[in-house]
């Protein structure tokens, strides 16, 4: 017959120590009410949501690229903790070609001036055949004048205008 030793078939002492201590944590926190457990639970559920949301964010940023529209998700991210400016100081644009505008993500004078003229042709003949007449050529110098304070010289350039158009 052969003897067993002391000892055998258990954990070596550090692992059986670190195992004791865990085994008395869990043992102490299930003791409470509980509440870590749905606190922990509440936490799970909230990183799946936002996994879903990245993957619904990321399915379709890839759709807008393969159809070349990324513009609106470039902007909105550019946007996120800029004010919106008063896109009507720009000569040719009223209540309903800015409303168009912050649609498509343009919210501020910056965004404006550095958006494309073929983009905003864009945008305009999208909205029906009531906006395709806008030339928004001079929106873009407008708009940066109007970013870098200099309203001074924005009226001037104004006073040269038709309709946001160049007499």
């Amino acid at each position: 017959r052969r003897r067993v030793r002391r000892g055998a078939g258990r954990w070596p002492k550090p692992v059986g120590t670190a195992y004791k201590a865990l085994n008395t944590l869990y043992i102490s926190l299930s003791s409470e009410d509980g509440n870590w457990q749905s606190q922990y639970e509440a936490l799970q559920t909230r990183s799946r949501n936002y996994e879903l949301l990245v993957a619904d964010l990321e399915a379709e940023l890839a759709r807008l690229r393969a159809g070349g529209k990324t513009l609106v998700v470039e902007q909105q991210i550019k946007t996120v903790g800029s004010v919106k400016d008063d896109l009507e100081k720009v000569e040719g644009i009223g209540p309903k070609i800015a409303g168009l505008l912050n649609d498509a993500g343009i919210y501020t004078f910056l965004q404006l001036s550095e958006a494309k003229v073929e983009t905003i042709k864009e945008i305009l003949d999208n909205a029906g055949s009531r906006y395709r007449m806008h030339d928004p050529s001079t929106w873009s110098a407008q708009s940066k004048m109007a970013h870098e304070g200099r309203w001074d010289e924005l009226k001037v350039y104004q006073d040269h205008l038709t309709g946001g158009r160049e007499s």
